[in-house]
């Protein structure tokens, strides 16, 4: 069993997470909703980032990593520390 199909049978299947991979070259859905980095600038304006869209995990990769390199929505992370909070893991 892979990663990724481990983490969906065990945890993002059961909490509901319907936008968080490991693949985000497999899952259309997550890429769309995918955003440019950004900064605050003195001026309250938001300034995109001159980088490469993927500093932190490239777009395809070769295996998942328990390290790093899981995309996925902001409420899909909540999901998470909701469940944490309550000690649901």
């Amino acid at each position: 069993m892979t990663l990724e199909a481990y983490m969906q049978r065990h945890m993002w299947g059961p909490l509901d997470m319907q936008n968080t991979t490991f693949h985000l070259e497999k899952h259309a859905r997550v890429t769309q909703r995918r955003v440019e980095m950004t900064s605050r600038v003195p001026d309250s304006e938001l300034l995109v980032l001159e980088t490469e869209k993927n500093v932190f995990a490239p777009e395809v990769v070769s295996y998942a990593s328990g390290d790093g390199g899981i995309w996925g929505s902001a409420p899909d992370y909540l999901k998470v520390r909701a469940c944490q909070i309550c000690s649901g893991m």
